[in-house]
């Protein structure tokens, strides 16, 4: 699509939308899968001078139905509709609304205004290279990731490459290898550690050696995947971005050097505008290399929690703070410090949230489902960290009859997207606690150990196939293919395989050994090799 036809569409649209009573103030919520429609149906909602809500289609429907009720949506977009009109642009007060996961059991919309996304996308294009073929799109609109994919190509004449959705989020990192052509490199590919972790380290370097430029953000990256991106590229440009949805988008970028050793990958210095600073309790300024948490000022931030003016009062704060010339600073959760070399380091959190490909989770929303579910006495979340990427396990104690893990399973995907369902369940009579009255995650952490080594590598394998499938009655017997298992779907279980059993699966087993009896089979035989 060109961008004469582009912004005829999207002139078309606004007024179609206008037409229809849409303008400033009114919130429209485009439920559109990953499409040309979907980049007309954003610009042309704000250049209607309305707010875009962005909700993925895959979502659960009682889901999309919370957050269709919460932002009071005027419109929802299901199809694209057009009429050949034409409109006068203005610029609305606020861009869009991004729901995030809610410590309150219900998901939380942050609202941007159009100078914090301009303020963004402004860095963007004078930092990004738009010089390769194009910006692959290929995450959900719901996560604020996307955007980098979307406004700065557009605002520099580049191309965005639309990539089609693949069953199992999982298998997205794969998706960008299987569109590589000889036409040349990508622009630029912003990825999560999470998904470059699930390609080996042979696509890795396949990648690496096909981009201008790799961007991690999302969550915290490891140094050995920068080797492994530059294994057959040294001088491939990298960068590690950071930033809350509260924050839009991006609001710290560390640049990573040619030669680097260091055992932690900094999230860098904020961009143009952005005003960083590191707290302690009592809200004073931390010294260098000291910890405390992370506080963000300037044109960056959003204008708060869409109608929860109790929440935006909490992470907003009114410090009468003009160090920096700026008074509200959003408060990250971040607990991080300034290093020697005058960049500041992640060192964690200071509350329970969780970090899943990207996604900021707040365990208190899946307990709220949870402890919803019949018989189900209390339940918490907690987070099994795995070589590649980490997941989400449950704990569940009952009451009278002690439920069955796929069934509480399928009851959340009723409410919950998919990357927020807990991928194994422990459930127990009691969850054991510690002397001083707090869950204690050792000792679940030890169950859960305890829980894998009493499967069999055929049970393990089944649970997997399951897993990417979606399929409950799986047999030992079952081609994974013949049931529907795209090839895409071998990355993950070979990253499975190696988190699990400390093995190399050669990509093409699947092939091999479709069903979970051969493969597990010829695992088993690999383990025995490496013995």
């Amino acid at each position: 699509m060109t961008y004469e036809e582009l912004m005829q569409k999207v002139d078309t649209f606004a007024a179609t939308l206008r037409n229809k009573g849409i303008g400033s103030g009114d919130r429209v919520a485009i439920v559109l899968p990953r499409s040309f429609e979907m980049i007309v149906a954003i610009l042309g909602v704000m250049a209607a001078e309305a707010t875009f809500v962005p909700i993925d289609p895959d979502n659960p429907t009682s889901r999309i139905e919370t957050i269709l009720q919460d932002c009071q949506a005027s419109l929802i977009l299901r199809e694209f509709d057009e009429e050949f009109l034409t409109t006068e642009l203005k610029a609305p007060p606020s861009a869009y609304i991004i729901y995030t996961s809610g410590s309150t059991g219900k998901p939380k919309g942050v609202e941007v205004s159009h100078s914090a996304l301009e303020n963004y996308v402004h860095w963007a294009i004078t930092e990004l290279p738009f010089t390769g073929i194009g910006v692959p799109l290929f995450t959900s609109i719901s996560f604020d990731h996307a955007l980098t994919n979307i406004f700065p190509p557009l605002l520099s004449g580049d191309k965005i490459i639309v990539l089609p959705p693949i069953a199992g989020g999982r298998s997205l990192a794969s998706n960008l290898l299987s569109s590589i052509t000889n036409d040349g490199p990508y622009s630029y590919v912003k990825i999560t550690p999470s998904l470059f972790g699930f390609l080996d380290r042979d696509q890795r370097a396949q990648l690496g050696c096909h981009t201008k430029l790799l961007i991690f953000g999302g969550e915290k990256l490891s140094p050995g995947l920068i080797s492994d991106a530059r294994r057959d590229n040294e001088d491939l440009a990298i960068l590690n971005h950071y930033g809350p949805t509260e924050a839009t988008v991006g609001c710290c970028v560390y640049k990573i050097p040619k030669q680097f050793a260091n055992s932690i990958v900094p999230i860098g210095q904020p961009i143009a505008h952005v005003n960083t600073s590191i707290r302690r309790p009592d809200l004073s300024i931390a010294n260098p290399l000291e910890d405390g948490e992370l506080f963000i000022s300037g044109s960056g931030l959003a204008n708060g929690y869409w109608l929860r003016p109790d929440l935006t009062q909490k992470g907003f704060l009114n410090l009468n703070d003009y160090t920096f010339g700026d008074s509200i600073w959003y408060r990250t959760g971040d607990l991080a410090c300034v290093n020697s070399e005058g960049n500041i380091e992640l060192r964690g959190r200071i509350d329970n949230q969780i970090k899943i490909l990207g996604n900021r989770i707040e365990p208190e929303e899946i307990i709220f489902h949870l402890n919803r579910f019949p018989d189900v006495k209390s339940s918490t979340i907690f987070c099994h960290k795995q070589t590649r990427h980490d997941e989400l396990i449950a704990v569940v104690s009952y009451t009278d009859r002690k439920p069955n893990a796929e069934e509480i399973k399928r009851y959340l995907q009723d409410f919950l997207p998919s990357v927020m369902i807990p991928i194994r369940y422990l459930i127990l009579e009691e969850i054991p606690i510690t002397a001083s009255g707090k869950i204690d995650l050792p000792r679940l952490s030890s169950m859960l150990a305890e829980l894998e080594n009493d499967l069999s590598i055929e049970e393990s394998v089944l649970n997997k196939f399951r897993e990417i499938l979606g399929q409950e009655n799986i047999g030992p017997e079952d081609d994974y293919f013949l049931l529907g298992g795209h090839s895409l779907g071998t990355v993950e279980i070979a990253a499975w395989a190696a988190d699990h059993y400390a093995i190399d699966l050669d990509m093409g087993s699947l092939f091999d050994y479709p069903t979970a009896g051969s493969l597990s089979k010829q695992i088993h035989i690999l383990i025995n090799v490496k013995l």
